[in-house]
């Protein structure tokens, strides 16, 4: 039976390619093609089948439509942003992984949802309304990045019974979307390549942070993108302020600590002003004791107790090794203790949207649907669960 070929551009394939982050090699092996076949559908000296089309679309995550398209669209490049874990090197590209180039990918096409679901449902665009340069003091900045989120104040005394650090994060991410901006999670991307990004447009920026980060981790990543947003500089972020680095990384991780951490307060914690100044003998228990407090992971406290003068970077540096064994340990302890066979674990698509996506986000895509500017089908498209799901998603968000 004779296999009908595609009429598709070359140039449309190659950029689907070129913006899910895969190289000739592997996305070849993904459609179960040569490398050099694939090269030759690139350059117009051939076609793929229909059936090689739909491996294609879905290797790139992309719908089949969009791959019949006249010319490459305008879409946004995860090239685009300045990776700010390491310095840029003139004439070398920043390889993203294609989880992470899919991510930045896919939350740039739900802000765009977004501006437009807020243009056909005549509601204005939000402002994010908080900007800063890097040549402002970092501690003034995170006192009034804390005054503009409406977190001022002493820390809430559920944060240091909770263990999680879960209540912690999402207070700080609800007073964040109650300022105009998306949070988003991503799900595919390792730890160790990322701890977020940031889409820092005018209106609608995107913070996003990696779930597979421990709660209180992400808080701090958060804050972090943040402070990304407010200089209106996007880019992919990892905490780390002693490897060489851009000086907005460090910008914004001074940002986030004096927000989360307001030296005024810290200095009124009684362990904190027992301290002498560069202390260095301080133990687990209180740096732990004194994290709980602020919501936030014992590595990120003692980084901050470093930048107000109260112990060494030395001393910091050292620490921060031990914290990050001691996770790897109890990492490695609690995979040893789970039975042999795993247990049926029931998701909750649910609750994992609401995590994912955020509730404005949700909220606005449920009320799209509510007044016929999207179908069913496009809302549940959009939001990542089934048809079945939605007035479930409706009665939990509130829309």
């Amino acid at each position: 039976m004779r296999s009908f070929r595609a009429k598709v551009n070359g140039s449309v394939l190659a950029w689907a390619r070129d913006s899910a982050g895969y190289d000739l090699d592997t996305a070849a092996n993904r459609i179960k093609v040569k490398p050099s076949a694939l090269q030759a559908w690139e350059r117009d000296e051939g076609a793929p089948t229909l059936a090689q089309l739909r491996k294609l679309a879905e290797a790139y995550k992309r719908p089949l439509a969009v791959l019949y398209l006249e010319k490459p669209p305008r879409d946004f490049q995860a090239k685009s942003l300045q990776d700010f874990r390491r310095p840029a090197v003139a004439g070398e590209s920043q390889k993203l992984s294609t989880n992470l180039t899919l991510e930045i990918r896919t939350a740039s096409q739900r802000r765009v949802l977004a501006v437009e679901l807020f243009d056909e449902l005549e509601h204005a665009v939000p402002q994010f309304g908080f900007r800063c340069t890097v040549d402002e003091d970092p501690e003034v900045v995170g006192l009034a990045l804390r005054e503009h989120l409406g977190m001022e104040g002493p820390p809430s005394q559920e944060w240091y019974s909770d263990n999680t650090g879960r209540i912690a994060f999402n207070s700080w991410r609800r007073a964040i979307e109650s300022r105009a901006a998306l949070v988003f999670q991503m799900t595919r991307v390792s730890s160790d390549e990322a701890s977020g990004f940031t889409l820092a447009d005018d209106v609608l920026p995107v913070l996003a942070v990696n779930r597979k980060d421990h709660p209180k981790r992400r808080t701090f990543s958060l804050l972090h993108e943040c402070a990304h947003a407010a200089l209106h500089q996007a880019g992919i972020s990892q905490f780390d302020d002693v490897a060489p680095s851009a000086n907005v990384e460090v910008f914004c991780n001074r940002v986030a600590a004096s927000t989360l951490m307001p030296r005024p307060l810290l200095l009124e914690h009684p362990e904190v002003a027992r301290a002498p100044s560069n202390y260095v003998n301080w133990q687990h228990e209180s740096i732990f004791r004194i994290a709980r407090t602020f919501g936030v992971s014992a590595d990120a406290m003692l980084y901050r107790l470093s930048t107000i003068g109260k112990t060494t970077t030395a001393f910091y540096l050292s620490a921060r090794q031990e914290y990050e064994r001691m996770f790897i340990e109890m990492e490695r302890r609690a995979k040893s203790n789970k039975p042999g066979k795993k247990k049926d674990f029931k998701r909750n698509p649910v609750t994992e949207a609401i995590g994912s996506l955020g509730r404005p986000f949700i909220g606005l895509v449920l009320q799209g649907y509510a007044q016929d500017a999207l179908t069913l089908s496009e809302a549940s498209s959009y939001l990542g669960v089934r048809t079945k799901h939605i007035p479930t998603l409706q009665e939990k968000v509130g829309a």
